[in-house]
């Protein structure tokens, strides 16, 4: 048990640490939003695989109903994963991106300024949260 349960590195606790500690929330207060780029990680002592699983930790609020999480790629290009509780379908926003999943776990990649990325994807996941389809 001590294998599996007690086997974190300082460097993933630090970087789960920076991320849930640099996580919005947006303005309706049902969507977080958590972001990493290659400075945080070296700053934190973590990689990115250090994340794995991190994405999760905020649906165990009542309140937030889906998380999106960009990682930095390259410059302004970004891998975007996202996650969602019971009925609300990310799976489509991902698509709209051509990327893929399922109705609760998706993802995608993206490329512009970060900014406009997450008013975006708030925007987005905020309509499929409401069930509202997509403008054409």
């Amino acid at each position: 048990a001590r294998t599996v349960y007690e086997s974190n590195n300082i460097g993933r606790l630090k970087l789960f640490g920076a991320l849930l500690g640099a996580m919005q929330i947006d303005a309706s207060g049902r969507i977080a939003i958590l972001y990493l780029d290659h400075e945080m990680a070296r700053t934190a002592g973590g990689t990115y695989e250090d994340t794995e699983g991190l994405i999760n930790l905020p649906l165990t609020v009542k309140e937030i109903q889906a998380v999106v999480f960009f990682k930095q790629d390259d410059g302004d290009d970004y891998r975007v994963s996202m996650r969602s509780k019971g009925d609300i379908d990310i799976g489509a926003v991902a698509k709209e991106f051509g990327g893929g999943g399922h109705k609760n776990a998706a993802g995608c990649t993206a490329t512009g300024a970060i900014e406009a990325l997450r008013r975006t994807f708030v925007e987005k996941m905020g309509r499929a949260i409401d069930g509202r389809p997509a403008p054409r």
